[in-house]
């Protein structure tokens, strides 16, 4: 009887259809909505507000550039063509006209570690717009074991909540592309995988509906996503198309490139002289190419532009390690001579700003460790000490 009188006191919600108490439950004529559903539309809204693409009607090719400029350390001329590329992009979408404006679509290739996917990472932010970022290397031509590239569009409208406009108006970074190109074995025949991978790109990276299914198992019906208005941006290092391009460039062969023994300006002249041409002979098919009209070259990080990432950006590695020992009331002062000794050490690894962190992260574990055993209040870093450390480090692999 008790049991039965409880039940009475319930009323349902006519959204997820739980019973629910009085207290929990707002009563309309229409329905009922219960306390939990309510919190769920809020973060829902807020999420979709997040999506909002009325800023982009304010943001300008300069301003696009400064932002990136706070963090991202050198690749002005890249971030130039960036900058102008992506405003063009969105805003086409507010032009009212009969001419029919065509997508730009955007290549960037550059040694490993000069930033391109954190330069993409950093624009999406800017542009609070939904960013998908995926591996080319892990997708097959249809019919093949592998992922298949419609599953891009599932990743990009997932990130965006399940909202399709904001999907639409969104990014995807399509990493490694230079690894789907089209090769040769050792017998001299060739390899087709990357060029059905290119293939299959195609549909996408035009202007269309692409059907994709569902990540919601209950819903049934049929998702298209228009891709006219999706910005797809493709990098990758492109390793050995400087030989392409001194084959044009006899004069020039023994003076750019991208080896490790090439100077800032060398890399410059290199990249200014990079044609769609030279990426259909490396092993891009025509057709891909054709859907990327805008091509941007990111030159090989000077050893004072790996300095300035270890210090300057808003984010930079020694700030971040700063502000964590800030919680627990220690100081840490990174002397300029400890700088100039990981600077040494990155570069010797020849990876970009990626042998920074390794670099750096390798000495601050020990030192992290020591400074909380003895609670240290505060810990200056000196070139003497590191050194001392890199022996102790080689002793113990020995």
């Amino acid at each position: 009887m008790r049991g039965d009188i409880h039940l009475k006191e319930l009323k349902r919600c006519s959204i997820c259809g739980h019973l629910t108490e009085e207290e929990n439950l707002v009563e309309r004529a229409s329905g009922n909505i219960c306390r939990y559903c309510v919190e769920a539309c809020n973060e829902e809204f807020a999420f979709l507000d997040s999506f909002n693409m009325d800023h982009l009607k304010e943001l300008k090719p300069h301003l696009i550039k400064k932002e990136l400029d706070k963090y991202v350390v050198g690749q002005d001329e890249a971030k130039e063509i960036l900058s102008v590329a992506v405003y063009n992009h969105y805003r086409k979408m507010d032009v009212d006209s009969d001419i029919e404006m065509s997508k730009s679509n955007i290549l960037i290739s550059g040694p490993t570690g000069t930033g391109k996917t954190y330069l993409i990472e950093t624009l999406a932010k800017i542009l609070k717009v939904p960013l998908a970022i995926v591996d080319a290397t892990a997708f097959t031509e249809a019919g093949y074991v592998g992922k298949d590239v419609e599953s891009i569009l599932e990743k990009l409208l997932s990130l965006a909540g399940g909202n399709i406009e904001a999907a639409e108006r969104g990014i995807v970074y399509i990493d490694e592309v230079d690894k789907i190109a089209k090769a040769y074995d050792s017998r001299g025949n060739r390899d087709a995988s990357g060029e059905g991978v290119q293939q299959a790109l195609l549909k996408m990276l035009e202007s269309g509906e692409v059907e994709i299914k569902s990540s919601d198992i209950f819903l049934e019906e049929t998702i298209y996503i228009d891709t006219s208005k999706i910005l797809f941006i493709a990098g990758g290092a492109f390793v050995g198309i400087d030989e392409i391009v001194n084959s044009r460039n006899p004069a020039k062969k023994k003076k750019i490139g991208f080896s490790s023994n090439s100077s800032s300006d060398d890399s410059k002249e290199y990249n200014s002289e990079l044609r769609h041409e030279d990426f259909i002979k490396f092993g891009m098919i025509p057709e891909f190419m054709g859907r990327f009209p805008v091509l941007i070259q990111v030159n090989k990080l000077s050893k004072q532009e790996l300095r300035d990432i270890l210090i300057k950006p808003k984010n930079a590695i020694i700030k971040q390690y700063k502000e964590l020992l800030k919680v627990d009331g220690i100081d840490l002062e990174f002397c300029d001579d400890a700088i100039d000794y990981v600077v040494e050490k990155a570069v010797e690894m020849d990876i970009g700003a990626r042998g920074l962190r390794s670099s750096i992260e390798k000495f601050m574990y020990k030192i992290i460790y020591n400074a909380q055993q003895q609670d240290a209040k505060k810990i200056k870093i000196t070139r003497e000490i590191l050194e001392k450390m890199q022996k102790q480090n080689k002793k113990t692999c020995i």
